[in-house]
């Protein structure tokens, strides 16, 4: 609510060119719009043209639903306006779907993996011939796999046998809801159904991924693999955010989901 002012407070002291703070659509209504209107307000009266704008993230070439609210200052003294319309950078895969990015990861299974290991690239080498260029452009030209010697971080938290059988119950893209609603499955989870029924989501390789969120430093529930038993490991998400294959995270597995879900 208030941290903006940390942030107007670097601003202040450093004067850039321009600043851009991220939020969630929410700032926009939060408190009758209060903390939406006072950002911009305060941002002018450092000397800057200031003004909001939603972006999707997945437009851009970030494989997952991603909708957020913009703040853009443009020092006073700087002629002309930051253009409104953004366009994909040069080397985005706009609308990139999720398969693409994560497919051509190592098999695992829950609480398996290694914090560092080989590629495996006969698995990479399949995944491109069946995703085609635009995954080899993702891989290559935002994960900059070529510039990674290792593959770090693709480790996968456990899962209790309870949560494992009510993942396999769960069809690609499909979440508890809707597998009650339309299929009647009966889950195991025992949760009162009418405040989590949507426990529980398998992600589909075939669309962009749920918002990735420091929240899967808890539990990955809401983000299941498409095609395995278990849910993303950090490497995973660190992908779907599109950071390069060749950033580290720490080997705590709980740290380095929290970095990867505060990450913009």
């Amino acid at each position: 609510r208030r941290l903006y002012r940390e942030f107007l407070r670097y601003v202040d002291f450093f004067q850039p060119r321009v600043f851009i703070m991220e939020n969630v659509l929410g700032l926009r209504t939060a408190a009758g719009g209060a903390y939406y209107t006072a950002v911009q307000k305060e941002g002018r009266a450092l000397g800057y043209r200031v003004h909001g704008q939603i972006e999707d993230a997945w437009e851009l070439g970030v494989p997952q639903k991603r909708r957020r609210q913009l703040i853009i200052g443009v020092r006073k003294d700087l002629p002309g306006y930051f253009l409104p319309d953004l366009k994909p950078a040069p080397r985005a895969e706009p609308r990139i779907c999720l398969g693409a990015a994560i497919g051509d990861l190592p098999i695992l299974r829950a609480g398996g993996g290694e914090d560092e290991r080989d590629y495996d690239i006969d698995r990479r080498n399949e995944h491109v011939e069946n995703q085609g260029d635009t995954a080899l452009r993702y891989l290559c030209d935002v994960l900059e796999i070529d510039r990674a010697e290792k593959l770090t971080n693709h480790v996968a938290r456990p899962h209790s046998e309870r949560d494992l059988r009510d993942f396999a119950r769960l069809r690609e893209g499909e979440n508890s809801a809707v597998a009650m609603r339309d299929r009647g499955v009966e889950f195991e989870f025992p949760y009162d159904k009418t405040s989590f029924a949507d426990r529980y989501t398998r992600q589909s390789r075939w669309r962009p991924c749920s918002t990735i969120v420091a929240h899967l430093s808890k539990d990955g529930l809401m983000f299941i693999h498409p095609t395995q038993n278990r849910s993303l490991t950090p490497r995973e998400a660190a992908r779907i955010q599109s950071f390069p294959d060749w950033f580290r995270f720490p080997k705590a597995r709980t740290h380095a989901y929290r970095l990867i879900g505060n990450a913009v």
